[in-house]
């Protein structure tokens, strides 16, 4: 947290706070950059790296069914699906996926510009670029909903 900014401790200090109080615990690895990942049973649901003074949120929210554009815009970034064995899979062929998603639910998804719903791996986390301290409810229901989903599935 001390490296943190003013702006950045109004978004990580209650998400940190609700992950906490959901369980989940953090976890650190040094190697690269600095990184926290916090999980819960084996199931990975938020990680935050400092990584050349920047700070970097990647969250997990494919079991989740509505979220803003923001998060819509992560899924569009997210160009990887992955095979049986963590090779990715160019395709993006859901259907030869890694067998994580195999519900409805699983799959992180957006609407492009012609209107069609387009399913992405939902394996991971994703990254969240630009997000603010007006995206925090969201980001907390997102976690909430996403932890019952873990809950029913483990």
């Amino acid at each position: 947290m001390s490296k943190l900014n003013d702006d950045e401790k109004l978004v990580y200090t209650p998400v940190i706070a609700y992950l906490t109080e959901l369980g989940y615990t953090p976890r650190t690895n040094k190697k690269r950059n600095f990184v926290v990942e916090y999980a819960k049973k084996g199931k990975a649901i938020s990680k935050m790296e400092i990584n050349n003074g920047r700070l970097m949120f990647w969250l997990r929210f494919s079991g989740c069914k509505e979220y803003s554009r923001i998060f819509q815009d992560a899924v569009k970034r997210h160009k990887k699906s992955w095979a049986k064995g963590g090779q990715a899979l160019g395709s993006l062929d859901i259907s030869k996926c890694c067998g994580c998603c195999k519900s409805e639910n699983r799959y992180y998804h957006f609407t492009d510009e012609k209107g069609e719903k387009i399913n992405r791996c939902g394996v991971e986390n994703l990254l969240i670029e630009g997000i603010t301290s007006d995206d925090v409810p969201e980001i907390l229901r997102l976690m909430k909903e996403q932890d019952e989903y873990f809950n029913n599935i483990c």
